[in-house]
């Protein structure tokens, strides 16, 4: 790569471009114990900072010309062809709908309101409601798979602010890429889920404790080492069999806890824990489109600074940053399908159809 002194004196050209391509190809990453080259889309998830970096920043001097005019970060890092589209163009996981999202985060975020009446009421029906509440937003605001959610302890997040932005950044476990901790960013309702959540399991901590003291008296070796595995974890719960303290399971949220929220809003949406991934980054793409959509309060802190903290940061979840460019060409080919449909005139019209058309797409709340 070029040394800082000929970066600082060509300034983004092609040929300084040329030197960070060359360089993104020399990197690598262990997987399972094994050193390999970086994904192509981990590849083009740094080259497209360039390309921001021309677009957002281009009446500055340094930025000379696109760093590549014929041709894109996605070619660069090798991301092309039919294949390729072939395989982002057909998402089998779905988005969760308007219709039935924000529903349920009206419903959600009204327990999560309430956590101070309902954590000293001690009712168990709306103490469970508020946990899975807790973990909704979870779900919903960073972009975590449920095991990860699940892997999260007391406290378990740090803020950090960067000119007037505060930044949360939440640690968790990633069996997924291996990579063992990592961290997420997110807005304030998450850490605040946290924290109701560690409340919530504050009498099974405590039984916890209680357990682990007798494991270790009668040299309990096994029970000990699971006890501690699983100590000042914010999702814990009680086996129904063995009444001992153990993990949420992962299936008992998508299989009934998820639904039953649906259920409280009168929605036969099949909800599961796998598609708040998906949707999670198509608010993140359409947010740094600069379209909050119905969510605006939670993703407003997305931009394309943010993103490139994901494209940087090596404690943050590499996996997650691919998401978001999958999603990121699956919504710019939609908006472009949108927009230049040969049939249908972009304005104008005897009852200016397409206008309403995007108006209705693009609407906030």
């Amino acid at each position: 790569m070029l040394n800082s002194d000929t970066t600082a004196t060509h300034g983004l050209t092609a040929f300084t471009s040329n030197a960070y391509v060359k360089y993104i190809n020399t990197l690598t990453s262990k997987q399972q114990g094994e050193i390999k080259p970086l994904a192509a889309s981990s590849r083009a998830s740094k080259l497209f900072v360039l390309e921001n970096l021309y677009r957002y920043c281009k009446t500055f001097d340094f930025v000379k010309e696109h760093p590549w005019s014929e041709s894109s970060a996605s070619e660069q890092a090798g991301m092309v062809g039919e294949a390729y589209k072939e395989t982002i163009g057909k998402p089998k996981t779905p988005i969760i709908p308007d219709g039935v999202l924000i529903p349920l985060c009206q419903l959600t975020k009204s327990y999560l309101d309430r956590a101070d009446e309902i954590l000293a009421s001690k009712g168990k029906k709306e103490s469970l409601l508020l946990r899975d509440s807790c973990i909704f937003w979870l779900l919903l605001t960073t972009g975590m798979r449920i095991h990860e959610v699940l892997g999260i302890k007391r406290g378990a997040y740090r803020s950090e602010t960067k000119d007037d932005t505060t930044y949360h950044y939440i640690e968790t476990v990633s069996e997924k890429t291996h990579t063992g901790l990592a961290e997420w960013i997110a807005p304030q309702i998450a850490t605040e889920a946290i924290d109701i959540l560690g409340q919530l399991s504050a009498p099974l901590q405590a039984q916890l404790e209680r357990d682990l003291v007798k494991a270790k008296a009668s040299n309990d070796h096994s029970e000990v080492h699971r006890l501690e595995q699983i100590s000042d974890h914010i999702c814990l719960a009680k086996s129904t069999k063995t009444k001992s303290v153990t993990i949420l399971s992962g299936t008992t949220i998508t299989d009934k806890r998820l639904p039953n929220l649906c259920k409280q809003i009168g929605s036969d949406w099949n909800l599961a824990a796998h598609q708040f991934r998906r949707t999670f980054a198509n608010y993140v793409v359409h947010s740094e489109l600069g379209d909050l959509r119905a969510l605006k309060d939670h993703f407003k802190h997305w931009s394309i600074t943010m993103t490139a903290l994901y494209a940087f940061n090596d404690n943050l979840d590499a996996e997650l940053f691919e998401e978001l460019l999958r999603e990121k060409y699956l919504v710019e080919e939609e908006i472009k399908q949108d927009w230049f449909e040969l049939d249908t005139p972009i304005t104008g019209g005897r009852d200016g159809s397409k206008d309403q058309k995007s108006a209705s797409r693009w609407r906030t709340y």
